[in-house]
């Protein structure tokens, strides 16, 4: 009898030294599984916002071209004194708050400004709005005029 039972402790032994290694790893596969979906759900996401940006007509992997940035819109910033809480009163590429007489860059795709100099460089690279990813490629090639002066917020 003592030997059944001993026969018995060492199966009980050994299946819950297996257990108590497939429980660890069933985890990390587990684990693997789920970080591989949320890759895939991330270059899903980069894959749908390429496409976005192709049926508005953009140019995804073309720059801009000098001639092309010269003729966005430029203002000099002037502070109105009823303006829309929606209306950004700051750069958010470099996060500054626009000044009185800054010169700043309007996006007519968008309606989105800028610091000139912040969003030029933006825009050498990549011909998106930096805010809404909105391409501005083929609307800065149609746009012929520079604004002089653009008051916001009105």
């Amino acid at each position: 009898m003592a030997l059944v039972l001993f026969g018995v402790a060492a199966r009980i032994m050994v299946v819950s030294s297996i257990i108590t290694a497939a429980v660890p790893l069933a985890a990390v596969g587990v684990l693997v599984v789920l970080q591989a979906l949320t890759v895939c759900r991330a270059f899903k996401g980069l894959l749908r916002t390429a496409s976005t940006i192709e049926s508005r007509g953009g140019r995804s992997h073309e720059r801009l071209s000098s001639e092309e940035l010269e003729r966005l819109p430029r203002f000099n910033f002037c502070q109105v004194e009823n303006i829309k809480e929606s209306v950004l009163t700051n750069c958010t590429i470099c996060l500054d708050v626009f000044q009185i007489g800054d010169s700043c860059k309007l996006l007519p795709s968008c309606g989105h400004s800028f610091h000139t100099h912040c969003v030029d460089n933006w825009l050498l690279m990549n011909p998106i709005c930096p805010l809404c990813r909105t391409s501005i490629a083929a609307a800065a090639a149609d746009h012929r005029s520079t604004a002089s002066a653009v008051q916001i917020g009105i």
